[in-house]
């Protein structure tokens, strides 16, 4: 039930313990009272730039990748793009992906137990949430079972991170399906970034334990390779009652990477990664392993060739199933010039998908344990530059045909205007289409519903039934952007974007009119089964800015805040895939706040301030970490991280379905990081 935000934070804080609260606002003073004092530190003027890279300037100039799949100024991209760097991630001291998303305009994070998280833009979120492509160095890590990301098995060295890049709105017309609600590209370094050794290790009482350690060397002169390999055990949360959530999990990951350019025209990629995990208290296991190589030829001044080919096989057993994966993806563009005005680029695609997989619990039937398709792409998208160094028009589509819904036209137009120098005008408007999942769209497999389970010796027994609906459509976005971006100075800058989403045949949970047979656990009556439907459809709408300000050398403050309200209507015949419900798991507020500080040469200070509005009957909160890092010696670096400190537990997502409701804990860990 929603609750009055005002009285949501009263509430809040008055459940805060007294010592957490005035270390909480002390350190708050320190960051911003001690600005004034930074000229009392005996450091010249190169020291002082070398404590925070805080040229704004180059920050929001920065080249980025997602948009068009070529390198363009991150002011000049039309469409609601942010970048956060490695650097900053770890700063803010987040130690997961999602938790490093947390930073960024619009996304909304919540932790469901200790590997499981709840993420979206711009909405439909929930543990499964299947509208937002999950991207690392261009390998798409989104399952087909559910059309979403187990992001337990997600897992970056963080010190090897560089950026990651993230769209707020679809990105379809050059990622295809699935991109509907956003992109997440992230990016790691190159292998010639990241040379000599790297060592980390660290505890706390949420992440128990990590480490991790990476080389890295060169061939010759044109070709650098490194390798790496990383360890974290995470802790088991808790109920509201104090139960344990028994989620506790841990996982080993290692892999290598190798670039080259031999040339000035030629460049190619090498990376593979290798891991293994277990889950839910060490009852199940994941296991993944990937290989990707890129190649690029530039042909001429203004025209090339890249090709991109990856292997990814994936294996996960849990309480419902074990299934293992393999997909395969090949893909090849050409950029080129078309006379002094249009910039093109084009590319096909080809992807298939193999899944076994077997029932490793009594809630769950397989149908058919052997599951194959393929997906073939085309893609094309021109600039044309209209006024000269003023206004471009960028035109796109991409055509898709899946095992699923056949083929798909994801088109999208937008128009991107500049004044003056430092401010850019945007619009679009597109369409982006989420094809059905495997769980979805074919009849493979039989889940109960909540209460009891499949039972050989019961053949009678009424439960309710998850099947899957062949025939369904695919689900539609239209979107239309405006967004406006303004740099007044060096040290200031501003990013708004309004959006106005349509969805049209968004799919469903719904009793699709077939029964089981009546038994004395349904008080005689048959049970209705359920499956997936095109019954939703309405729209969403919102505003997001953001904003990054550096007042001096070695002081950085980035701060955003979005709103978004829907209007979603169709079946309410299954609550828990209402239309309300839907709707319910989008927060209306999203706040948050991150200040960098480096009080000396050695020391650095930075606070996160999260708003996060209330959501499926889960209260609206307010949330603070804040980490201090000491730098003995130039490449020795000791942390503290608190994470969580405004309150002692709270849940931030309701996973339903019967699933248990645990609280983020409030957390703290140390962090010694050593390179040479």
């Amino acid at each position: 039930m929603k609750i009055n935000t005002t009285q949501a934070i009263l509430q809040k804080y008055g459940t805060i313990s007294r010592h957490v609260r005035i270390f909480s606002v002390f350190a708050l003073l320190i960051t911003l009272l001690t600005i004034p004092s930074a000229s009392l530190f005996a450091q010249d003027e190169d020291a002082e730039m070398d404590l925070l890279d805080l040229d704004l300037d180059a920050l929001v100039n920065m080249e980025v990748t997602s948009v068009s799949k070529k390198a363009q100024k991150i002011t000049d991209a039309p469409a609601a793009i942010s970048v956060i760097r490695g650097d900053d991630i770890i700063k803010a001291g987040a130690l997961t992906i999602p938790d490093a998303l947390r930073l960024i305009p619009g996304m909304q994070v919540g932790q469901i137990n200790s590997g499981s998280f709840a993420v979206t833009s711009r909405g439909f979120n929930n543990q499964f949430a299947n509208k937002l492509l999950v991207l690392i160095d261009g390998r798409s890590v989104y399952t087909p079972l559910f059309s979403g990301v187990y992001w337990d098995m997600q897992n970056v060295m963080m010190e090897d991170l560089d950026r990651i890049e993230v769209i707020r709105g679809p990105g379809a017309t050059v990622w295809g399906a699935n991109a509907v609600n956003g992109v997440i590209n992230i990016v790691t370094k190159s292998a010639k970034e990241t040379q000599g050794t790297k060592l980390y290790g660290g505890a706390g009482t949420m992440h128990e334990y990590m480490g991790g350690a990476r080389f890295g060397g060169k061939i010759n002169e044109s070709t650098f390779y490194r390798i790496y390999g990383i360890y974290k055990q995470e802790n088991s949360m808790q109920s509201v009652t104090g139960v344990t959530g028994r989620d506790n999990w841990d996982l080993w990951q290692g892999g290598v990477r190798l670039d080259s350019e031999p040339n000035e025209s030629v460049s190619y990629t090498l990376q593979s990664d290798v891991y293994h995990g277990t889950t839910s208290d060490h009852q199940g296991n994941i296991f993944g392993a990937n290989f990707m190589s890129k190649y690029q030829r530039r042909l001429s001044e203004d025209s090339a060739i890249d090709a991109q080919a990856y292997w990814d096989r994936t294996h996960r057993k849990d309480t419902l199933s074990e299934t293992t994966r393999d997909i395969l993806d090949l893909e090849i563009q050409y950029s080129t010039a078309l006379g002094s005005r249009n910039s093109l680029i084009s590319g096909v695609g080809y992807r298939f998908n193999n899944m076994r997989s077997s029932s490793s619990g009594p809630t769950l039937r397989i149908a058919d344990p052997n599951i194959s398709w393929d997906l073939f792409s085309f893609f094309a998208q021109n600039d044309t530059t209209l006024i000269e160094d003023k206004l471009t028009l960028t035109l796109g589509t991409k055509i898709e045909n899946n095992g699923f819904t056949g083929w798909e036209i994801q088109p999208s137009a937008r128009l991107a205007y500049k004044p003056a120098e430092n401010q850019t005008v945007w619009a679009s408007a597109s369409r982006a289409v989420r094809t059905p999942s495997e769980v979805e769209g074919r009849p493979s497999f039989d889940l109960v519903i909540g209460g009891p389970t499949f039972d050989p010796a019961l053949p009678g027994l009424a439960v309710p039934v998850l099947v899957g609906t062949p025939g369904i459509e695919s689900e539609s976005l239209f979107a239309y952007e405006l967004g406006y971006r303004i740099q007044p100075t060096k040290k200031l800058n501003f990013d708004l974007a309004a959006f106005f989403n349509l969805y049209d045949e968004a799919l469903s949970l719904q009793p699709n009119g077939t029964f089981g047979a009546p038994s004395a656990l349904t008080l005689g009556l048959p049970a209705q089964n359920r499956s997936f439907q095109n019954v939703i459809d309405g729209s969403q709408y919102g505003i997001e800015l953001a904003s990054a300000y550096a007042p001096l050398k070695d002081l950085q403050l980035r701060g955003s805040y979005s709103f978004m309200l829907s209007d979603l209507h169709g079946a309410n015949a299954n609550a828990g895939g209402s239309a309300a419900a839907i709707e319910a798991t989008t927060p209306v507020h999203v706040a948050n706040l991150q200040a960098n500080y480096a009080i000396t040469r050695q020391v650095d200070l930075t606070g996160v301030f999260r708003y996060m509005d209330d959501v499926s009957n889960i209260d609206a909160y307010v949330e603070t970490d804040l980490r201090v890092a000491y730098r003995p010696i130039d490449n020795l670096e000791i942390s503290v991280t608190g994470r969580n400190l405004l309150d002692t537990s709270h849940p931030e997502y309701n996973p339903g379905l019967g699933g248990a409701l645990l609280e983020v804990p409030r957390s703290v860990f140390g962090w010694v990081s050593y390179s040479f």
